[in-house]
């Protein structure tokens, strides 16, 4: 299955200015996923059975983790968008640390392609 999660903009809603109407924003972020999801799994998967693909409204390490959970996933696979060296002692990112931490299964940390 593909995850992607989409940031609940009515909690931002203090912290965030914006020229589109919230719920146009959050629906173009919704369908801007699922594109996302769907360039992927064709990348990804081809001549295989598809994945199923989920585009969650949320915080995104809970949104993982519950999913992971609901379906009894045998291993997480996410992206670090760290680009911090070892020795600043961050590895990994707030949501890769979290899904880490609460994963019920394997987490896979696969760090960002070199440019």
């Amino acid at each position: 299955m593909l995850v992607h999660v989409v940031c609940d903009l009515e909690s931002l809603l203090d912290a965030y200015v914006c020229k589109k109407p919230l719920p146009e924003l959050q629906s173009d972020l919704v369908i801007e996923g699922k594109a996302r999801l769907r360039r992927l799994a064709q990348e990804c998967f081809e001549g295989m059975r598809p994945p199923r693909e989920f585009v969650l409204n949320g915080t995104a390490w809970s949104e993982i983790v519950a999913t992971a959970r609901r379906h009894h996933a045998d291993a997480i696979v996410i992206g670090s968008q760290s680009q911090h060296e070892p020795a600043d002692h961050h590895i990994v990112g707030g949501t890769v640390a979290r899904v880490l931490w609460h994963a019920p299964c394997a987490v896979v940390v696969v760090p960002p392609e070199e440019e």
